[in-house]
């Protein structure tokens, strides 16, 4: 986690920017709020899209569909995408838009076939470094002073319950010093589409005009 805010420090130090309103979704919604609590002059605001400082217990288990497909080859694009819309998230809830998210997800092999960009060792290391972190995000969230927005979806990742279920969000939400809280349709991965989508940018517009947030 270090490093990755070290990163978007080094990126705005970059383009010459003093401070930026910052957010994320998942795992760049708890990396905004370490921003937030460690870079405090440089975040004018945070956007938290379903993240909070304790997610729904059974989560390794919920995303592990998601994660499994990664490093394995398929004999075409067309198989490729075949399995994705069986997966326990999107079953009955495929956008056709999706279709460009996970076109470059993969990539063609020498042979013809396809494979993940991302390596499940890459992936593996990200979630046991904020893991072996020791970070206590409940107390991270309890240091944030700047505005915040947390959108959460209330829809189920699979067939169990949505990643972050609402009281959870709010024991962030509530944890943090002025905080509004947003729910909008979809689940985990489906609300970055369709209604999901647009309710969540107009969340975010109505965000970074309010002069008083």
């Amino acid at each position: 986690m270090e490093d990755h805010a070290a990163d978007i420090i080094g990126m705005l130090d970059r383009l010459g920017m003093e401070s930026a309103i910052i957010g994320g979704h998942s795992f760049g919604g708890l990396l905004s709020i370490y921003l937030a609590t460690h870079y405090p002059d440089r975040i004018k605001k945070i956007i938290i899209i379903d993240a909070a400082a304790r997610l729904h217990p059974n989560t390794a288990t919920m995303v592990a569909p998601a994660i499994s497909r990664l490093g394995k080859k398929w004999p075409s694009f067309s198989a490729y995408l075949a399995e994705i819309k069986q997966s326990p998230s999107l079953k009955g809830k495929w956008f056709p838009e999706m279709e460009s998210y996970y076109r470059v997800d993969v990539k063609e092999t020498d042979n013809g076939s396809y494979t993940t960009n991302s390596s499940i060792e890459h992936i593996t290391e990200v979630i046991q470094g904020v893991v072996e972190s020791g970070i206590d995000w409940l107390e991270q969230v309890g240091r944030t002073t700047q505005s915040a927005i947390l959108i959460n979806a209330i829809e189920n990742y699979g067939d169990e319950a949505p990643i972050l279920p609402e009281e959870l969000a709010m024991e962030t939400v509530d944890a943090m010093k002025a905080c509004k809280y947003i729910t909008v349709p979809g689940n985990h991965f489906t609300m970055l589409y369709g209604k999901g989508a647009r309710e969540i940018a107009t969340a975010i517009n109505d965000f970074i005009m309010d002069e008083d947030a």
